[in-house]
């Protein structure tokens, strides 16, 4: 069963690997979920289950990744792992969040926290790596959330742990790009890409090199981002849908920065029925404020308009009304109406 669990994980997302490698590996990994529960592991059949949920969301199966989560934190609670079990309950944590079930994530949080005490150092940083992206995306205290990113990240370096250093470093790149610290953002992405780099995971490279273009947007150079957001297309096609829709709208928002209307239009055509499919409520607000603003700068301005209102909307109802996104919004229109009157 462990031997099928290494061999799944590598057919699955080993360097290079695509959607019919990982159809595979989830075949595997099944087989060795039936193995390890015939021998009642259920510690590597929590594990199976994990790195199934990923399996999921790269499909674009919310629920079935959300399914798989779920199914391995009860394995690790039953086989009394508590890492394993708090790894597993943070990505449901994170999945209900962005899929906008916030009461049910903010209740999984508070039980995470109160726990925490109990826990290691390095399952407790795991704990502050979702409080922390908490308090940043929702506004609720974003400096408290930086630094709880910070010491989890801190941890990560400490044991190594690679999924919490991923983890951390996004979400400092995600808040300092929304809040506008592009020094910052840029810092923590080229670190974000560094890391995945060396693994050469498409799947997670085409993220890494999504906020690297996020934050040479953010520092305003379109043109060094323009090659991160080529590599991100290319890098997540057929993969995770968010991650390749997040990866045609850096490049739509390049095109837009450096006056190539035309391709910007293009690239946003293009993207609007994948972005329409995403069960991520915030990556869908970010693509209505970029369209919105793009329209804005070429003088269509009542059109632009309506679709910031719908993304200031949406921010505001997922997000709540002290999320940042509310003041990132302000700051893209402001460019955009900038731009139009030049």
């Amino acid at each position: 069963g462990r031997a099928l669990l290494r061999a799944g994980l590598d057919t699955a997302v080993g360097p290079g690997r695509g959607g019919q490698d990982r159809q595979a590996g989830v075949a595997i990994l099944l087989d060795a979920r039936e193995e390890l529960r015939a021998a009642g592991d259920q510690a590597h059949e929590a594990d199976v289950m994990y790195y199934l949920g990923f399996g999921g969301l790269l499909d674009g199966n919310l629920p079935a990744a959300l399914s798989a989560w779920q199914d391995a934190a009860a394995l690790a609670h039953q086989a009394g792992d508590a890492g394993r079990e708090v790894r597993a309950q943070q990505r449901v944590i994170h999945t209900l969040f962005d899929a906008g079930r916030r009461d049910e994530a903010e209740q999984l949080l508070r039980q995470a926290v109160e726990r925490a005490p109990e826990l290691s150092i390095a399952t407790r940083a795991q704990v502050w790596k979702s409080q922390g992206q908490y308090l940043t995306r929702y506004g609720i205290d974003v400096e408290e959330g930086r630094a709880l990113l910070q010491r989890a990240l801190e941890v990560g370096e400490q044991f190594g742990d690679f999924d919490l250093r991923a983890g951390s470093l996004a979400g400092l790149a995600e808040i300092d790009v929304i809040t506008g610290a592009a020094a910052d953002a840029l810092r923590w992405s080229q670190a974000h890409l560094d890391l995945v780099t060396a693994l050469g995971h498409d799947w997670m490279l085409a993220a890494a090199e999504h906020w690297m273009a996020q934050s040479l947007l953010a520092a305003g150079d379109a043109s060094a981002a323009e090659a991160h957001a080529r590599r991100a297309t290319t890098l997540a096609t057929g993969d995770d849908p968010s991650v390749a829709a997040n990866a045609q709208l850096d490049l739509a928002r390049v095109y837009d920065a450096l006056g190539r209307a035309g391709d910007a239009s293009e690239v946003f055509d293009g993207a609007t029925e994948t972005f329409a499919s995403l069960p991520f409520k915030v990556d869908v607000a970010s693509f209505d404020l970029a369209r919105g603003a793009f329209h804005i700068a070429n003088g269509r301005a009542d059109e632009g308009e309506a679709h910031v209102a719908r993304a200031r909307t949406a921010y505001e109802a997922f997000l709540g009304p002290q999320t940042p996104f509310l003041a990132y919004a302000d700051r893209i229109v402001a460019s955009a109406q900038e731009r139009a009157a030049h």
